[in-house]
């Protein structure tokens, strides 16, 4: 637990939807504010199918209150922002931006905030990724709407691919080597690099960079996150290439922190995930 929080306690005391909002409000996005700044932290999407996890907004309250009562060293960013708010003995606001939609409009709809409050005078939110159909229907800048038909990745066989997101980094004005080496949270077996691995940094699901890792390396010191050391590669099996395929299978993975995802090729056209789904012996076709 970080020490100024120590004495942090809950604000938002918000009761619970009742039967007949759980039912009016349907599939809805909503939106979490700091009341000092006016900045919007948070875009999420509740509801889910059939009506049900409605109460979605205020689960984040018990989440930022878990963590001031049991503490972990890495609390994500969201959390850290509600604390910061009931620091300051404030209610952390919260809107419903759109409700009563169907699951894949209300899917759009987070999506699209989250992309126009990144390139506005808000900045980028606490969501760990973009949205649902970011990639494939998200915000391009001038330099992306050339790479919009860039052909769907095949590659020749790979052991082992770390595919990265690194679009939110770059938009905050890192280069693309500096974005996708790291910081990671990454354990020791995928650290291993006996296989010459390669990492891939996709913007905007387009492949930018790939690099051979040769090593990794703890950043900062007594962390959880690592930084790896590599050799950019030209690999035109794998650059300017779409991997809007071999991301879909894994979104729900990403869009829960999974952060990124690690992939074998065959050279007949199929992947399989070593990392970012629960089932590792199924080949998909790219």
């Amino acid at each position: 637990m970080h020490k100024e929080f120590s004495e942090v306690q809950r604000q938002n005391r918000e009761n619970d939807f009742d039967d007949n909002t759980y039912a009016k409000l349907q599939c809805y996005v909503y939106a979490l504010r700091c009341p000092r700044d006016k900045r919007i932290f948070y875009i999420g999407k509740a509801g889910g199918k059939d009506s049900q996890g409605n109460k979605r907004v205020l689960a984040h309250f018990e989440e930022a209150e878990r963590w001031l009562k049991v503490g972990n060293p890495n609390p994500s960013e969201k959390v850290l922002r509600i604390a910061q708010v009931w620091r300051d003995e404030a209610d952390v606001e919260w809107f419903i931006v759109r409700h009563g939609l169907t699951e894949a409009v209300a899917l759009d709809v987070e999506a699209a905030l989250i992309d126009t409050l990144g390139i506005s005078g808000n900045l980028d939110t606490c969501n760990v990724v973009r949205g649902h159909g970011a990639h494939e229907r998200g915000l391009l800048s001038s330099h992306d709407v050339a790479a919009i038909a860039a052909a769907p990745v095949r590659p020749k066989a790979y052991k082992r691919i770390f595919v990265f997101q690194i679009q939110n980094a770059v938009g905050l004005g890192r280069s693309w080597r500096d974005a996708v080496e790291g910081d990671w949270k990454i354990n020791d077996l995928n650290r291993k690099v006996d296989d010459q691995p390669i990492a891939v940094g996709l913007v905007n699901g387009v492949s930018r960079i790939a690099l051979r890792i040769s090593n990794w390396r703890m950043c900062p010191p007594n962390s959880v996150t690592y930084r790896f050391t590599g050799e950019v590669i030209n690999a035109d099996d794998l650059l300017d290439k779409s991997f809007v395929n071999i991301i879909a299978p894994a979104l729900g993975f990403l869009q829960y922190g999974g952060g990124y995802v690690i992939v074998e090729f065959d050279d007949n056209g199929q992947f399989r995930f070593i990392r970012g789904c629960k089932d590792k012996s199924k080949w998909h076709p790219c």
